[in-house]
């Protein structure tokens, strides 16, 4: 036993080691403690619990599709409504039971735009008001997923925006109002993003080194204190 003497007197806990009581009894301690989840398991979590929230307000938003003018298919509408409140159970189901990730998120962000092109063409096509929903899954890509994943939902919400102009009559005022919506919502989306992402490395980089210097003065022993350090850095570098 390499532990200082006054250690192995008085029987203080080692997780993992064998331990000595008053009584000379011995047993071996298991560590209790369990590693803290990882940030992005945390995020992944989040953008899937948030996800679900946008569902129920989008169902909450679509139970006032009677009230407005030209709504061509209630019915429509209510089905819509429907397998939102049916996509938001899935996920708080797979959130429960910390099933799922970004990729999850990501195609609960795709889902949702074929449930609005749906309703859009249930509440007016291009003139409908529930086209601005669109903003709800560009946002929450754009604050969780990664850039390949945002560039992927940004142009499905592109192409279903502007599906209206290929099943009906197009008013001439959608050109400008289109062409000034898809550049607020792209810049955006676009800003939230980068801000978020520069955000995200500070953090990483903050954690490591709280993390690297609590390890410092773990151990006397240099090649201890290093092998503490690498494996701080394993968890981090996987994220990357």
């Amino acid at each position: 036993d390499q532990r200082p003497a006054f250690l192995r007197m008085r029987g203080v806990e080692v997780f993992g080691e064998t331990r000595r009581d008053d009584g000379g009894m011995s047993s071996t301690e298991e560590p209790t403690s369990r590693q803290p989840e990882a940030t992005g398991a945390r995020e992944a979590r989040a953008a899937i619990a948030i996800a679900a929230a946008l569902y129920v307000m989008g169902a909450a938003l679509i139970a006032t599709a009677p009230l407005l003018p030209n709504v061509s298919s209630p019915a429509g509408a209510a089905a819509v409504a429907a397998a939102a409140l049916l996509t938001a159970a899935g996920l708080l189901i797979a959130f429960s039971r910390r099933r799922g990730g970004l990729g999850l998120a990501c195609a609960a962000d795709l889902w949702g735009i074929v449930l609005i092109a749906l309703l859009c063409a249930s509440t007016g096509g291009a003139s409908s008001p529930f086209g601005l929903i669109y903003f709800f899954a560009l946002g929450h890509a754009a604050a969780f997923q990664p850039r390949g994943r945002l560039i992927l939902v940004s142009v499905a919400g592109l192409v279903a925006f502007l599906a209206p102009l290929a099943y009906a009559d197009v008013p001439t005022a959608f050109g400008a109002v289109a062409a000034v919506g898809i550049v607020l919502a792209l810049l955006t989306c676009a800003v939230i993003h980068v801000a978020l992402e520069r955000m995200r490395v500070q953090r990483r980089d903050l954690e490591f080194l709280i993390g690297a210097t609590a390890n410092l003065d773990a151990s006397l022993d240099p090649a201890e204190t290093l092998r503490k350090i690498a494996r701080t850095a394993v968890p981090e570098f996987a994220e990357l």
